[in-house]
């Protein structure tokens, strides 16, 4: 579709097609023929190979990870509290064990006084106390 040219090599494809994103999310409309990746600006979201957490880059070619591997936080429930692990993602292994640092609010019997804790110092019965009898 160009204009004669004396160049050995023709020019890159300007022609007005349809392409597939990168993720394969939809395909865009009026993109030069020659250009090849094209974003959609949509989140990735396949699913990693944990199986337990998803892509969330834009739009990309290649990999969803690196080799590092799934670093996501673990979403699965403490035993405990049931705030989440949220320690980098173990899949396979069990969730490692470590203080909750999930906050929660206090509030005393009279709803005068609410103050945003720790799980764990909430669970501590002396910090409790120490809350709900100062009103």
């Amino acid at each position: 579709f160009h204009n004669c040219h004396s160049d050995e090599k023709c020019p890159p494809c300007t022609y007005l097609t349809q392409k597939w994103c990168m993720g394969k999310h939809e395909q865009r409309s009026n993109i030069p023929c020659h250009l090849q990746d094209i974003s959609c600006g949509l989140t990735c979201n396949k699913m990693l190979p944990c199986e337990m957490h998803r892509c969330k880059r834009l739009c990309h070619r290649g990999d969803c990870l690196s080799e590092d591997g799934c670093q996501q936080p673990c979403m699965l429930p403490r035993p405990y509290c049931g705030h989440p692990c949220s320690a980098p993602c173990h899949r396979g292994s069990s969730c490692p064990r470590t203080t909750c640092t999930a906050k929660v609010a206090l509030q005393c019997d009279c709803g005068r006084r609410k103050e945003s804790v720790a799980c764990t110092e909430a669970a501590n019965s002396y910090q409790r106390s120490l809350l709900l009898t100062v009103c």
